[in-house]
């Protein structure tokens, strides 16, 4: 073996760089571990998915949710924005409602959330809001590490979630796009200012509609032949689990503009809830259809499937009166 003071300077100098590297990639992981002791509420919460909203959601419950809950409301960003918690009317003032909802979750994505929760806070009764759109297939959210997950809500350490997920690229968006969306406030689609519920209400006077997300229904045609068997079974399994829970799930259709329901198709539509109903009716359960047509107009809309504030409270108040044990 060549001593190192006779090694060649270039074999030296490359022996140098190689360690520098390495170095630096180990020293990495410790400094970023050590933020997330120090300065965890400044930072994204763990990547526990491709989706911002849920790895946030994921946080939230981790923090909120209680062994008991009288109201879970669950689905997409559907259920995210279009309920108004303060319409739903609650046994006592002490009630709680939980609102699990996160941006692009489909009808399976939706089950497999709700199986995960309702053993925690085990609901009185499951809203499930949602549109045609969660029962279209999407990768959006393909590789959610639900073991993670369900460690982390459980009040796991926190540690795990970052070390098993190290995407600097990933936190060093977000932080930017959280600092961004917080000045924004409920005037942006990406809102997550979580209220007591976990609930985001949009801004119904000063929102900042996007025109693609206005005109989003005239990127695809909804037919119910392309819907996956297993979207359909989500909802089986969904009241199936509301029922051994001795809970009642209710599948809410939420409105559309009424020119999105045109373009779209209504018979295809109507199909779509004629099968979740049957589903749904199967196991006890309760499907409300409520569409674009019954006084939705443009201005109760942040986009084509989106409510804002107003349209939230209107459509939680038509769900509401809907529901005998719910209503005033």
């Amino acid at each position: 073996m060549i001593p190192h003071s006779q090694r060649p300077p270039v074999v030296a100098s490359a022996t140098r760089y190689i360690l520098c590297i390495g170095a630096v990639l180990a020293f990495c992981p410790v400094c970023f571990l050590l933020a997330v002791l120090l300065f965890q509420d400044e930072l994204p919460a763990p990547r526990l998915s491709a989706s911002y909203s849920f790895n946030e959601k994921a946080r939230w419950l981790r923090r909120n949710l209680p062994p008991k809950c009288d109201i879970l409301i669950i689905g997409s960003s559907i259920a995210l924005n279009n309920i108004d918690p303060k319409e739903l009317d609650l046994p006592d003032s002490g009630g709680t409602v939980i609102n699990t909802g996160f941006w692009g979750a489909t009808a399976a994505e939706t089950a497999r959330m709700l199986k995960e929760i309702i053993p925690l806070c085990k609901p009185k009764r499951i809203l499930f809001p949602t549109y045609y759109g969660d029962f279209q297939t999407t990768n959006f959210l393909s590789g959610i590490k639900w073991d993670q997950f369900e460690n982390y809500v459980k009040g796991g350490s926190v540690l795990p979630g970052y070390l098993l997920n190290l995407d600097y690229g990933y936190y060093s968006r977000n932080i930017k796009a959280r600092r961004l969306n917080a000045k924004i406030g409920h005037k942006t689609y990406y809102c997550l200012d979580f209220d007591n519920t976990g609930t985001v209400n949009l801004d119904s006077s000063e929102f900042r509609i996007d025109p693609r997300r206005w005109n989003g229904y005239r990127s695809t045609r909804f037919m119910l032949s392309n819907v996956k068997p297993a979207m359909m079974d989500a909802v089986s399994d969904m009241a199936r689990m509301a029922k051994s829970n001795n809970s009642q799930l209710v599948v809410v259709s939420s409105p559309v503009l009424p020119v999105a329901e045109r373009y779209v198709g209504t018979n295809e539509i109507s199909r779509l809830w004629e099968a979740v109903q049957k589903r749904v009716g199967a196991e006890g359960g309760l499907f409300i259809n409520v569409t674009g047509g019954e006084g939705f107009g443009d201005e109760m809309f942040a986009d084509f499937a989106h409510l804002n504030q107003v349209g939230a409270k209107k459509f939680t108040r038509k769900m509401v009166d809907a529901i005998p044990r719910l209503a005033r």
